[in-house]
């Protein structure tokens, strides 16, 4: 059998290359939001809190966010933004928790509440808290009308002063 003279010679290919693993940074990564979103004196607590959660422990980091907002709250207010990080984050927290719908439903009103009276940055965390809200409230309607009805006259004035669709 002869070479084929109809089809160019292509150069062969030349070996693959080895893989190179990517470069390992030589810090870690932050553990959860940055630590300078809370005081000095808070950042032990802050991050302890993500580590909780990091770890599949979301009750712990509840209560850590619970402990914390509390703290800031009363040394800086209640429309601080350190305290409005860390209602943030608790309100995040509890949502992932998934324990008590009603609750973290009031809990994601009164966030968004807190967040649009203090005009908190960024705005899209004030949204959606309202939207998250608004979605467990819509849940509610159907496993607990009684808590959902309890809840629509907040949800309804919460929507109306962010300028969201109401139910």
């Amino acid at each position: 059998m002869g070479e084929c003279t109809t089809c160019p010679r292509t150069p062969p290919l030349p070996p693959p290359r080895p893989v190179v693993p990517p470069s390992t940074p030589s810090t870690p990564p932050p553990a959860g939001p940055s630590p300078s979103l809370v005081p000095e004196a808070h950042r032990e607590t802050w991050a302890a809190l993500w580590a909780a959660h990091a770890a599949g422990d979301l009750a712990a980091a509840v209560r850590l966010a619970h402990r914390l907002e509390g703290e800031l709250e009363t040394a800086h207010g209640p429309r601080h933004p350190y305290t409005i990080t860390a209602l943030t984050a608790r309100a995040w927290l509890e949502l992932c928790q998934r324990t008590d719908p009603a609750a973290t439903a009031d809990l994601l009103i009164t966030t968004a509440l807190r967040r649009y009276a203090a005009r908190a940055r960024p705005t899209v965390d004030t949204l959606r808290a309202a939207r998250n809200a608004h979605a467990l409230w819509a849940t509610l309607l159907h496993s607990d009308p009684g808590a959902a009805g309890a809840l629509a006259s907040r949800l309804a004035d919460m929507l109306a002063a962010l300028g969201e669709p109401s139910p």
